[in-house]
């Protein structure tokens, strides 16, 4: 009976559990009909393959043209003593490249603005050749200001923000050697041979330099007939060879900068920044600022002892004008540098509310630091511009007023970004400063500098005058010292007429290109080109040394009273007998 009662008992049991595993699926299924993918799966984005690029017929044609304007750079610019020849390459590389990307974007006021500073700067070339700390600022200015054109020209509103910063120093500095090949690649078309054939060309170039190279020392080596044809190929060829490769170099980088820009091959993922969390709460932010504004409320009140009998005692004894003039000019840039860096970055990681806006404490207190920043620098201004007409002028104090005027075209941008942040107001300040600093190129800091020194003295503004350091700006304030070989003052005319003749004892026979300082017919000389090595200024001094007519006597070079200052040349004796 147990047994049996246990068998029923067993096959009772079962059927019920059939039936429960045989009708609830079909009631509530538990695999649905669509499952969803794995998390580490639904995360996963393939990577895009690179954009491949088929040059149409006005993309090969541009290409040539800027292969040829690199080509114009590197034999008639950089090789041309940086005159004439550099500017006319610069507008011939800048129009083609306006007309390249005419249909990549409108014209806004950015672009057109860095195009006309690219022109204005590269104008200093023929205007003062490679002279001094003018030429180094207009080249950069003019590489800055170009690629400033062609990026925002293909992207209007770039730089009116952090992201578009980033994008304009990975397109202008990384991206071209990245994308060096495209160019090359996308001339040839997506035909798998040609590409490889040309591929196939350049390595075979570029595995024959090192081993002709040990080929040809060998050869030399072993015969003399062909060393004199090697030494004297390599005098009349050896230039062009040096002059060919720097201009693939440029051709190279420049087509891929310009191809990147147009088809905008950049990666957006390589630069793209995630909205920032903003860490920083309201109550950090007004503190930080607090202190700040009570600092800058303290200088404030001191500034009182300028204009109030009452205040004077902050004043050291004895503080006169002149300390009052030469203080601040420097530590001004800085503090002003301070406060922008830090306005800038509280606006980007302070908490916002609801609507998106900073609160109203802290936008009066970034308006009050920033309006201090342009109370103090506009005050360093007037004080460089009371000791510049007590004292004269240097290239490093018109460099520091403008540069500080520059800074203030920023700081009144995030004034306005402050009360509204979608403001695209960054774009003017670039494009103002890019401006002023290519006029500043084109007037010349030493030719300005010259001049209204000597200027200045010759009117009796200034009762004395600095020869020395008037020397040292270098041939653009030559024609300005020759001015003063006919003041009155004879100990100033006799320095001037000195500078000249140690001007040239210093140069003759020394010059780099083409000696264009010589003596003909026992006379001082000083040629200049006719051709694309032409400089206005080179022009002006030979013009000085054909009407001073001065004689040429080696043995005169001890009595200069700059010898001493300017020369410690040990083998000058072997040089001028």
């Amino acid at each position: 009976m147990d047994t049996n009662n246990s068998t029923v008992n067993n096959t009772a049991n079962t059927p019920e559990t059939v039936q429960t595993e045989t009708v609830q699926p079909a009631t509530v299924p538990l695999v649905p009909k669509t499952p969803p993918m794995p998390p580490i799966y639904a995360q996963y984005e393939p990577k895009k393959p690179k954009t491949e690029i088929t040059f149409q017929k006005k993309d090969k044609v541009f290409m040539g043209l800027f292969i040829l304007a690199a080509g114009l750079i590197a034999f008639f610019g950089l090789f041309g003593g940086l005159s004439l020849g550099l500017t006319l390459s610069v507008w011939i590389l800048a129009i083609v490249t306006a007309i390249y990307l005419r249909d990549n974007g409108d014209f806004s006021i950015l672009s057109v603005s860095a195009l006309a500073g690219t022109l204005i700067s590269s104008l200093s070339f023929t205007f003062y050749g490679c002279n001094g700390f003018n030429a180094f600022l207009a080249s950069v200015l003019t590489m800055i200001c170009y690629t400033v054109f062609a990026v925002s020209t293909c992207d209007g509103e770039i730089f009116d923000s952090f992201r578009g910063l980033l994008k304009y120093t990975f397109v202008s500095t990384i991206s071209p050697y990245l994308n060096v090949a495209v160019p090359i690649k996308s001339s040839v078309g997506k035909d798998k041979d040609k590409r490889k054939s040309v591929i196939q060309i350049f390595a075979a170039i570029l595995v024959s330099v090192p081993v002709l190279s040990v080929v040809i020392a060998l050869l030399v080596s072993s015969d003399a007939a062909f060393e004199g044809l090697v030494v004297y190929a390599a005098g009349k060829i050896g230039m062009t060879v040096l002059k060919l490769c720097i201009t693939l170099l440029i051709a190279a980088l420049l087509t891929a900068f310009v191809v990147t820009n147009r088809f905008d091959m950049f990666d957006r993922s390589s630069i793209a920044l995630s909205d920032p969390k903003r860490p920083l709460k309201t109550l950090f932010t007004v503190t930080l600022l607090s202190l700040f504004s009570a600092v800058y409320l303290a200088f404030l009140f001191s500034q009182l002892a300028y204009f109030i009998n009452s205040f004077k005692g902050l004043l050291p004894e004895g503080f006169t004008f002149a300390d009052y003039a030469r203080r601040g000019f420097f530590e001004t840039e800085t503090v002003a540098f301070i406060n922008l860096v830090i306005v800038v970055l509280l606006m980007w990681l302070t908490k916002r509310n609801e609507k998106g806006e900073l609160p109203a404490i802290v936008k009066a207190l970034m308006t009050f630091i920033s309006a201090f920043s342009v109370f103090f620098i506009v005050t360093a201004i007037a004080k460089m511009a009371m000791y510049i007409n007590k004292y004269g002028l240097t290239s490093l104090r018109i460099f520091t007023s403008v540069f500080m005027v520059a800074t203030c075209a920023f700081i009144v941008a995030y004034i306005v970004r402050v009360f509204n942040i979608n403001a695209n107001t960054i774009k003017y300040a670039i494009s103002f400063s890019l401006v002023i600093f290519s006029l500043l190129t084109a007037v010349g800091l030493e030719r300005t500098v010259a001049s209204y020194n000597v200027n200045a003295y010759l009117s009796g503004k200034h009762q004395s005058i600095d020869l020395e350091y008037l020397y040292d700006l270098g041939e653009t304030a030559m024609p300005y010292i020759a001015k003063l070989k006919n003041c009155q003052n004879e100990e100033i005319s006799n320095q001037a007429e000195s500078c000249i003749k140690y001007f040239f004892y210093t140069r003759v026979d020394t010059e780099a290109i083409d000696d264009e300082y010589k003596a003909e017919n026992g006379l001082m000389t000083r040629t200049y080109h006719k051709d694309y090595r032409f400089s206005l200024n080179a022009y002006l001094i030979s013009k000085i040394y054909e009407n001073e007519k001065i004689e040429y006597n080696p043995s005169d070079y001890y009595s200069y009273p700059f010898v001493q200052y300017y020369d410690s040349r040990e083998d000058i004796n072997e040089w001028y007998g």
